[in-house]
């Protein structure tokens, strides 16, 4: 029988894991942000970031989250289980503080993000996925549990002091997205995305829990590209690390090859502009199979990171 993630130990020496609370937050972040600037010597998340995953329709804070307190009450640590749509899968982030490493907790909480994904999953076969700081603890981590690189994932930027030149695309409009239009701009991104690693099918319902109940939902950052008088391509843009971000861009298979993933791309950018940012950000899979990484070097965008990936056969 698996056990309950939150049997068994509840400390590594010198700190106690519990789950996770709303008064923990804040603390989560300045752990997060050490964290960052530690391994990345930049900031990758904010807290809009972890207000979006214990928003999600099936999350639970309570079985769902662990913190690492020290003796002093103090947040060390941080891991949290995600499961979105019906698919076999989780996904799983978790951080120690720099100056709490080499104590065991790291180990300690993948240990618990393997018996919650189990749990998750039910005895059903699937998978867990989990993210990687660059260097090498993570790695050997993550492989001494048995985990295996699965992807390396690029995070880009592109600097905004140039107003961004239109791109125009053939046989569409760009324009922006209307209130009535959440279920088209929904099918269009489970569709353009259905092949692309890490993806898992979400509900309307829990796409909208993600997206328009985000603290950081703005729909004029959202565009689409309307063809024979329907919804062929959108774009979702979000002011995330201080900057704008280009969260989702789809096409349909049927209108890929006329420059629309760009051409949304383009109109984003210039609204960021407009708006007053300097950069704008996004993350692409390089070995993504519609070329996402080229066009956006056409835009130009620059590598800024790699992000790696984890996974564990369940």
């Amino acid at each position: 029988m698996t056990p309950s993630p939150h049997s068994g130990p509840g400390r590594v020496p010198g700190h106690h894991i519990r789950p996770a609370t709303w008064d923990d937050l804040p603390h989560i972040v300045e752990t997060m942000r050490a964290v960052d600037l530690h391994d990345w010597g930049a900031e990758v998340g904010e807290e809009n970031d972890i207000r979006r995953d214990w928003g999600l329709p099936s999350f639970d804070l309570e079985r769902d989250t662990v913190v690492a307190v020290g003796d002093r009450g103090e947040i060390v640590a941080y891991a949290v289980v995600l499961k979105e749509g019906d698919a076999p899968e989780v996904f799983s982030i978790g951080f120690v503080h720099p100056g709490s490493r080499g104590r065991g907790i790291g180990a300690r909480l993948l240990e618990w993000v393997e018996a919650r994904a189990r749990e998750i999953l039910a005895g059903r076969d699937g998978l867990v996925r989990g993210l990687a700081a660059p260097g090498d603890a993570d790695s050997r981590l993550f492989t001494l549990r048995g985990w295996v690189f699965a992807r390396a994932m690029e995070t880009m930027i592109a600097s905004l002091d140039e107003e961004p030149s239109e791109v125009r695309a053939g046989g569409v409009e760009i324009r922006p997205f209307r209130s009535n239009e959440e279920g088209d701009v929904h099918a269009v991104l489970m569709s353009a995305f259905s092949r692309h690693f890490g993806f898992t099918e979400v509900s309307l319902e829990e796409w909208r829990g993600a997206y328009l109940a985000s603290p950081r939902a703005d729909t004029g950052l959202w565009f689409v590209a309307e063809g024979d008088g329907v919804v062929v391509g959108a774009a979702i843009g979000v002011v995330r690390l201080g900057i704008g971000w280009v969260a989702e861009v789809g096409v349909l298979d049927e209108w890929r090859g006329r420059g629309i993933g760009a051409a949304l791309t383009a109109r984003l950018m210039r609204e960021f502009r407009d708006r007053g940012q300097s950069k704008v950000g996004l993350n692409v899979d390089p070995l993504n199979e519609t070329g996402a990484k080229r066009l956006y070097e056409r835009l130009g965008f620059t590598q800024d990171r790699r992000i790696d990936f984890y996974e564990l056969k369940l």
